[in-house]
C-alpha cells in the first residue's frame, strides 16, 4: 500500500509540473512574438541532450551578438 501511495504522489507531482509548464508556455506565447518562442520536448535522454546543446548555442549566439564576446 505504501508503494502505491508513493507512486500516486509521483504521478501527482508530474501532473502539477506539466500543468505549470503549460501555463508558462501559454504566458510566453501571449507575451512574445511567435518566432522567438520555441517549445522543447524532453521525453527522452536524446531529446534532453539535444535541447541542452541547442540552449548553449542560443546563449553563445546571443553573447556574440549582444556583448561582442
Amino acid at each position: 500500500m505504501e508503494g502505491m501511495m508513493a507512486n500516486g504522489g509521483k504521478k501527482l507531482e508530474d501532473n502539477i509540473q506539466c500543468e505549470i509548464f503549460e501555463i508558462l508556455l501559454q504566458e510566453a506565447q501571449d507575451s512574445y512574438k511567435p518566432e522567438i518562442i520555441k517549445e522543447l520536448q524532453n521525453n527522452t535522454e536524446e531529446q534532453l541532450a539535444s535541447n541542452v546543446q541547442t540552449i548553449v548555442e542560443w546563449i553563445e549566439r546571443w553573447r556574440e551578438e549582444n556583448l561582442g564576446l
